[in-house]
């Protein structure tokens, strides 16, 4: 009933999770610098818009807004 309520099965399901941790495992790697320049509160603000467009938008366009979101939950911390 899920699937059909958001358009996809379960191959877009996992595409979305490879999107994620995919891009989640580059931000990781590469946000250091990002991280240190800002801190963490800027990718955060980025986070909420996007984490509300996976739940609101339909169909591909959805993964458009799976990568900011993993950007955005995965860019490290700055040391305090």
């Amino acid at each position: 009933m899920t699937s059909a309520l958001v358009g996809g099965g379960p191959a877009a399901g996992e595409a979305a999770l490879v999107v994620l941790v995919g891009v989640g495992a580059a931000s990781t790697l590469l946000g250091g610098v990002p991280a240190e320049r800002w801190g963490r509160i800027r990718p955060l603000r980025v986070a909420i818009p996007a984490v509300a467009g996976i739940a609101l938008v339909p169909g591909p366009a959805v993964y458009g807004l799976v990568a900011p979101a993993a950007v955005a939950n995965y860019v490290p911390a700055r040391d305090a």
